[in-house]
């Protein structure tokens, strides 16, 4: 058994613990815009299906044969763009949304899962 890095809590990586502190940010953000945004009987279905994302991705990257990391970065990189393309309201990218809208927000994860998954130690 190897001694966990000095400067790592528990011997989880410093990237790891940014990775963990940055998803769940986002994943409050996105959670904060839909409570905000959404109205009506759309509302209920959409904060329950967000709040099984995380538990969702999990399962279905382990199925796939992935990590947990692998799903961080992916979830972490898709909240935050989901942010930056849509803003403080998310329902935009649906209800609002255009194609150049969609193809921003995909690309845009795209590039932060490359970078992200660099930064972390993922191949």
């Amino acid at each position: 058994m190897t001694a966990p890095v000095p400067e790592s809590p528990a011997g989880v990586p410093v990237p790891v613990v940014v990775l963990v502190a940055f998803a769940v940010t986002g994943w409050l953000l996105v959670l904060a815009g839909l409570r905000r945004g959404l109205h009506g009987p759309d509302r209920g279905p959409v904060l329950l299906l967000h709040t099984l994302t995380p538990p969702g991705l999990v399962a279905g990257f382990s199925f796939a044969g992935y990590g947990t990391l692998h799903a961080l970065v992916a979830a972490t990189a898709g909240w935050w763009s989901l942010v930056v393309v849509a803003g403080r309201a998310p329902e935009r990218l649906v209800r609002h949304g255009t194609l150049p809208r969609l193809a921003a927000w995909l690309g845009l994860a795209a590039a932060v899962t490359v970078v992200a998954s660099r930064l972390v130690g993922l191949p």
